[in-house]
């Protein structure tokens, strides 16, 4: 790092890799730095756990990878190039279809102490809904086997893979499963 009057530089090949909680992590910047904000680059290669920011909003930019960005009660498809903003007490989860490189801005400075996972923790949010999540979970389990509707599908058609998915989840049993069962199910293999 060198540090200047005018500000600071760092060369990301000297940023050491850790383990945070969405994944491999490299704080790019720190509250050290500068108190308004920091940079990480985070790689998701597993569902993350639902949670929230009280202070803190969120900028994703989303360089590679493809999966599920929840944020609320919405759900995004990710792609590349994708921007999501996310203020502070709104629920948000990842669900990779495959690794995920995210450039992440928060606004304060992330901090552990204001983060705050959902169901784990005991911690709700208006905006969360285990049924949501757990539907999710689920639904990329079967959008990966192949069970999937698309718009120009007939009615016999829709009606012949909705039936094959609910046989597929009851033979398996992912509607038993507990969450961190369904989030290991979907890691991504390397």
């Amino acid at each position: 790092m060198i540090e200047k009057k005018n500000g600071i530089v760092k060369y990301l090949k000297e940023i050491p890799i850790v383990k945070g909680t969405c994944g491999e992590t490299q704080v790019l910047s720190t509250e050290e730095d500068f108190k308004q904000g920091n940079v990480s680059i985070v790689m998701i290669e597993s569902s993350t756990s639902p949670h929230f920011h009280k202070e803190t909003t969120e900028f994703y930019v989303i360089e590679k990878g493809s999966g599920r960005l929840i944020i609320g009660e919405e759900t995004y498809e990710i792609k590349n190039g994708m921007i999501a903003i996310i203020p502070p007490n709104i629920a948000h989860y990842i669900i990779p279809r495959e690794v995920i490189k995210v450039l992440v801005f928060s606004v304060p400075c992330w901090r552990q102490d204001d983060l705050f996972e959902l169901l784990e923790d005991g911690n709700m949010a208006v905006d969360y809904s285990p049924f949501k999540e757990k539907f999710e979970l689920i639904d990329e389990i079967l959008l990966r086997a192949g069970l999937y509707f698309t718009e120009n599908m007939s009615r016999e058609e829709r009606e012949k893979i909705d039936f094959e998915r609910q046989e597929f989840v009851l033979q398996v049993g992912y509607n038993k499963m507990s969450f961190p069962e369904l989030r290991e199910l979907l890691k991504i293999k390397k």
